[in-house]
């Protein structure tokens, strides 16, 4: 037992699968695996940008993108919640050809998708979105990324 799912020992949650089956539905067991899942993946997409290594950096995000979306369509299935994103996904992947990664970012039943574009892509990407989706917006990365200031 506790307080926060990032404190929880993930082989002990596999292990009493049986038992929280038992007590809430198996929607519910999908969120702690997703959990995991996205937090060893975050581990090793900042490995990936330390090693300068954007091709693997964009397979996880796309294997992350995957994974949202499946659990986006699990969320919005309950919440009753439309179905836009998943074609958008799908789109976006189309458009990117596999130059690039998409994925959902989910906000409890809503959500968006994030696109890393090359910019030689910008444009028609931003064209075609707005074309099947009637928006999209373009945001440029700064050259130093997120920083973190340590007191």
């Amino acid at each position: 037992n506790c307080a926060f799912l990032g404190d929880a020992d993930e082989s002990e949650f596999y292990e009493r699968i049986p038992e929280i089956r038992g007590i809430y539905p198996d929607s519910v067991l999908m969120f702690p695996a997703y959990f995991f899942d996205e937090n060893r993946r975050a581990v090793e997409e900042i490995s990936a940008l330390k090693r300068g290594d954007l091709n693997e950096f964009f397979r996880l995000v796309n294997e992350s993108g995957l994974h949202s979306a499946y659990m986006y369509d699990t969320c919005s299935a309950e919440a009753g919640s439309d179905k836009r994103l998943l074609p958008a996904i799908m789109m976006s992947r189309r458009i990117l050809d596999g130059c690039g990664a998409s994925q959902i970012c989910i906000n409890g039943s809503s959500g968006i998708v994030q696109a890393f574009v090359p910019a030689y892509m910008a444009e028609k990407y931003a064209s075609e979105m707005e074309r099947i989706f009637g928006s999209c917006s373009v945001f440029s990365l700064r050259k130093t990324g997120a920083v973190e200031i340590k007191i």
